[in-house]
């Protein structure tokens, strides 16, 4: 499903062809949702990280849920066959869980793949919807994150304050 004007919980009418910002308040922060051209381009992490776990608000359920985007789905068809599915794998790893840059490449029948899936990932405008921070080097390292690995730290640590881990 692709978002318009008028099913969007971010405002109805037009929009120009301009990039404009819409803030989010959830129980991580407050994330921006980016817009380009009247469609969601992106979404953005808060700078700064927050210092308490929210855990009993995230308990038991997804991102898209949490941060009001559940009938959102973001665009994939401008991107490439490869990218469209390490994110769709990325996305199918459980909450709570992690998965190496290799187990995945692996995954989608590209074993020698591990450094194109961290590029790949990288690639991701929609953290959280497209669960990337799952995806973490084999040693157990967090590896690379858009929003920094310290983001990406947390909100490992946070799904699996939820799940009992």
């Amino acid at each position: 499903m692709k978002i318009t004007g008028e099913e969007n919980r971010f405002g109805t009418g037009s929009f120009n062809s301009g990039r404009r910002e819409e803030p989010m308040d959830t129980p991580i922060g407050r994330l921006t949702m980016i817009w380009k051209g009247g469609k969601p381009e992106s979404l953005r992490l808060p700078p700064r990280i927050p210092e308490v776990y929210p855990v009993d608000e995230v308990a038991g359920r997804d991102w898209a849920r949490i941060i009001s985007l559940e009938n959102f789905r973001p665009d994939l068809e401008p991107y490439g066959e490869f990218v469209k599915q390490v994110w769709l794998r990325a996305a199918a790893i459980p909450w709570g869980a992690t998965e190496s840059y290799g187990r995945l490449a692996r995954r989608i029948g590209r074993p020698r793949a591990g450094r194109a899936v961290g590029t790949a990932l990288g690639m991701n405008p929609w953290p959280l919807l497209i669960p990337c921070h799952r995806v973490i080097r084999a040693d157990g390292s967090v590896g690379g994150f858009t929003a920094g690995p310290a983001w990406k730290s947390y909100l490992i640590a946070l799904e699996k304050r939820t799940v009992g881990g």
